[in-house]
């Protein structure tokens, strides 16, 4: 709803003298004047507002008139639940906020594409809107949310970057490693690999005997 900043009025009376009105049920009686002119820059407030026209006439008879109306010009709250700001090693992502406004709440829905594209959200339970999109590509994504109330007030600035890395390292042994099932008489072993990944963090070798692990070695650096 737009911002209320009039008050219009009619009157039947043959000797009008003033008019005047009240915001506040006739405490406070503000811009007393003829009633040739409707008022204006009159200040509205969020939520419910009762404003009263009062006229008297020449005589000193007094009447009022009262109308009672809200006004919501608020964007709806909006609180992103899913996906957080983080890496997911899954491509199936729900998509979640929590929309709430006094007025009630039209609809929510998400956009990978600044808006381009947008997908509804469902309305899950209570203020829960929700959304699970099972075939997410690799990578960097930003989505963003828009939510508009009865009124159509939107709030269209939460967003979020996640990232997704679904795809296992892939590790291969190479020239040189020892064959699998194989003995030797001494005290050491040689083992190369190569790893294909993207997003590598850290590789570990691991060492074991027939029983438990003889030796362990952790690299978090891509020279090794």
């Amino acid at each position: 709803m737009v911002n209320v900043s009039q008050l219009n009025f009619t009157y039947t009376e043959t000797n009008p003298d003033k008019c005047w009105y009240s915001k506040n049920g006739g405490a406070t009686n503000l811009s007393v004047q003829s009633c040739t002119a409707n008022f204006t820059d009159v200040v509205s407030a969020e939520a419910s507002n009762t404003w009263i026209v009062y006229i008297n006439d020449t005589s000193g008879n007094e009447n009022s008139s009262s109308v009672t109306f809200n006004k919501d010009t608020a964007a709806p709250a909006v609180t992103i639940n899913s996906p957080l700001n983080q890496t997911y090693n899954t491509n199936s992502i729900t998509f979640n906020v929590t929309a709430t406004d006094g007025g009630g709440i039209s609809s929510c829905s998400y956009s990978l594409n600044a808006g381009a594209t947008n997908t509804s959200l469902k309305d899950s339970a209570g203020d829960y809107y929700t959304d699970t999109n099972s075939s997410m590509t690799q990578g960097d994504h930003t989505v963003n949310y828009y939510c508009n109330d009865t009124l159509n007030n939107w709030n269209s600035s939460e967003e979020v970057t996640f990232f997704i890395d679904s795809i296992y390292p892939l590790i291969s042994f190479t020239t040189g490693t020892e064959n699998n099932d194989t003995t030797h008489a001494r005290s050491w072993i040689f083992a190369n690999v190569s790893v294909t990944e993207t997003n590598e963090d850290t590789i570990t070798f691991s060492l074991y005997n027939s029983t438990d692990i003889v030796n362990q070695s952790l690299y978090d650096d891509p020279t090794r």
